[in-house]
């Protein structure tokens, strides 16, 4: 089994909400539309949209959304916050190489660096491909990453451990980044009540120049490189010091 195909349930949801910075969301949220270059009314696919921290903020902007994620769990706590927020918003559970949309879309996000889950570059870029078959003539496609010429120094070293306060746990956490593979793994370790939760994800980490391989092989016509949301700081001039590689590729 993979990693990721028994990862996202209650426990680590519930730990991923208490690791987000303060505001953040309410942020991404807010810069997204103009990234994307959408207007209310609009149609945004949020892949692995999770428990729904940014496909519920856009369907309250008056965006027209449909969240994909593979974990049934987090889709219902999506559903469940849409119900409570008063939005209309489409859940699909469906793995994101084989996705069910043909020219649907405006735009289409994946955030929380959830490119790369794969073990294989095939796979990886399945996933781009699935995207762009989704997608209108002239959408954007915007994907979140970890910056590679940082990671380590974003990370405190190749390897380390460290004890973190998330939330209500005390989580220990083993990391390394293997630079020759481009590979980056994390254990996570915390205890609820008497129960001891294990888990650990590893990601792929590409580059500009394979990114933008991928993007043009899977019909993207131009594709852009920036060191945050806002679009106004090209990565190639903050390279060496921003933790974020976001892709805005145009079909």
């Amino acid at each position: 089994m993979d990693w990721w195909e028994n990862y996202f349930d209650k426990e680590t949801i519930d730990l991923h909400k208490a690791s987000l910075a303060l505001g953040q969301t309410d942020t991404e949220a807010r810069l997204l539309p103009n990234i994307l270059e959408v207007e209310s009314g609009d149609s945004i696919l949020d892949l692995c949209c999770g428990y729904g921290r940014l496909a519920v903020p856009l369907a309250m902007a008056g965006y027209r959304v449909t969240g994909v994620d593979i974990s049934s769990t987090a889709l219902d706590q999506l559903k469940s916050a849409a119900e409570e927020n008063s939005v209309r918003i489409r859940a699909v559970q469906a793995d994101m190489r084989s996705l069910p949309f043909t020219d649907e879309f405006d735009a289409a996000i994946l955030m929380n660096h959830s490119f790369g889950v794969f073990h294989n570059d095939l796979d990886n870029r399945t996933v781009i491909n699935a995207c762009a078959r989704g997608m209108r003539s002239g959408a954007v496609l915007l994907i979140e990453l970890h910056n590679p010429a940082t990671m380590s120094e974003f990370l405190g070293g190749a390897k380390g451990t460290d004890v973190v306060r998330m939330g209500r746990w005390d989580v220990n956490l083993d990391w390394s980044y293997i630079d020759s593979e481009s590979v980056f793994q994390m254990r996570f370790v915390w205890h609820r009540g008497q129960r001891r939760i294990e888990k650990w994800h590893r990601l792929k980490i590409y580059d500009v120049q394979e990114l933008e391989s991928m993007c043009q092989e899977s019909g993207f016509s131009r594709v852009e490189f920036y060191a945050d949301l806002t679009g106004d700081r090209s990565y190639f001039e903050h390279r060496e010091s921003t933790p974020y590689l976001v892709v805005k590729a145009l079909r």
